[in-house]
């Protein structure tokens, strides 16, 4: 019964590992080990315009300086060189201090930017000079401005303390589980059959359902006696 095993899995997983069985010593240790996880790092957003000349930068310093984001980027979509981000208006996303993205993906900003993005502030968005790259096309000029500023936070063990038994209770639940399991195959000798023997196995057609009931029965055999009777007429 599918019922009766879902029950003695959930016995075997989740009753003994929930987050009321976490010690607080275990939850503890868990916090101090995965700072990572609970521990954000100050993020910082900005926008950028890339051209080839210094000049050419000083120029859209000046309309910069004197507009507003929306003049930013107006300008990037117009001018910039970065075809990566230039028609969402040099939008560089959110990144940490080491240029790394926000929510760890691999695309990273440029590390010249984010140093420089990490000097900005409000009241100040705009970089006071042309930013000098190095890029695989040679030497570019970029005009930067910050657009967002995510605050970082260091929260206590007690801050997070719930997070924390139900984080490690989930780890702890899934190796209970993967464990059981395989203590199962092991005991019954379980063979996991590859996937050519299963798709050569060949069931029968379930049976075609009847939608007729008596009276059309019943009918359809009088329709062919008159049928029958039709053909035998002189």
């Amino acid at each position: 019964d599918r019922h009766l095993v879902a029950a003695v899995v959930r016995r075997q997983a989740d009753e003994l590992n929930g987050p009321t069985q976490i010690t607080t010593a275990d939850a503890r240790a868990y916090f101090d080990s995965h700072q990572e996880l609970f521990v954000r790092a100050e993020q910082r957003r900005v926008s950028h315009i890339l051209v080839e000349s210094r000049e050419q930068a000083a120029a859209l310093l000046t309309q910069v300086r004197a507009g507003d984001l929306r003049v930013f980027r107006r300008l990037a979509q117009a001018e910039s060189l970065d075809t990566e981000t230039n028609q969402r208006g040099g939008d560089l996303g959110f990144f940490a201090a080491d240029g790394r993205a926000a929510g760890g993906t691999d695309v990273a900003v440029n590390e010249t930017i984010a140093q420089l993005a990490f000097t900005l502030t409000r009241e100040e968005p705009v970089a006071r000079e042309p930013l000098e790259l190095t890029t695989t096309a040679g030497l570019r000029y970029s005009v930067v401005r910050l657009t967002g500023i995510r605050e970082g936070a260091s929260p206590s063990f007690e801050d997070v303390e719930a997070s924390v038994r139900r984080r490690l209770a989930v780890e702890r639940r899934d190796g209970a589980y993967r464990a059981y399991i395989a203590q199962l195959r092991e005991r019954h000798q379980v063979q996991m059959q590859p996937l050519e023997v299963l798709r050569a196995i060949t069931l029968p057609p379930p049976p075609m359902p009847s939608h007729q009931h008596r009276g059309a029965e019943t009918e359809t055999e009088a329709e062919r006696a008159a049928e029958g009777a039709a053909h035998m007429a002189p």
